[in-house]
């Protein structure tokens, strides 16, 4: 008997003692934070605008202007010539002739159609000579003071009228000081904001 005792004391003592061997802490895990990035600092990007871009501004804004033979101004009317003269002069002081036929034979360079940008001139040859201009506008459109039309208004170049008689394009390169570009943007800045 008292090896049977012995042996469940033995039993019991074993029992007891791995009860209190110190069980394995649970460590808890820890997981850090997500970090949160600062909120990024809005950048200002002054994007430059080229001054033929400026000068098609100032004639799309006479977009609907009546059509006068000869008129130079929004409160006359405009023929052609006197608008595409009108956005350049009053914009970059830029004095170009008053006819789109001595527009056509200044000393500019001369643009190929698939490299128009905005605010290039685009001539047109009606009765054998030039005696329409215009101002490119982006996208295949130009706009113009078009006398059948009676008003400033915007066409687009593959109009079947207007492929027949274009003759050529040619761009105004005007050289701005460092100030004239920074009240150019600054104007540009100014009407975008006053834009819904």
């Amino acid at each position: 008997m008292n090896v049977t005792r012995c042996s469940w004391a033995a039993a019991f003592l074993t029992v007891f003692l791995t009860g209190c061997v110190q069980q394995p802490v649970q460590q808890a895990v820890v997981v850090p934070a997500k970090v949160l990035a600062p909120e990024p600092e809005p950048v200002t990007v002054e994007v430059e605008i080229s001054p033929q871009e400026e000068a098609l501004s100032q004639a799309l804004d006479q977009l609907g202007a009546r059509y006068r033979y000869g008129g130079t101004s929004p409160e006359g009317g405009f023929d052609c010539s006197g608008l595409v003269h009108y956005a350049y002069q009053n914009t970059l002081s830029v004095d170009l002739p008053r006819s789109s036929k001595a527009m056509s034979r200044m000393d500019l360079p001369e643009v190929k159609r698939d490299d128009l940008q905005p605010g290039d001139l685009v001539f047109f040859r009606i009765g054998g000579q030039i005696s329409h201009v215009g101002m490119y506008k982006g996208d295949g459109e130009f706009l113009h003071a078009n006398r059948s039309g009676g008003k400033v208004r915007i066409d687009n170049l593959s109009d079947s009228y207007w492929r027949k008689h274009y003759a050529l394009a040619k761009r105004v390169e005007v050289e701005l000081s460092d100030e004239e570009v920074a009240a150019l943007i600054q104007a540009q800045s100014a009407d975008n904001a006053a834009t819904p």
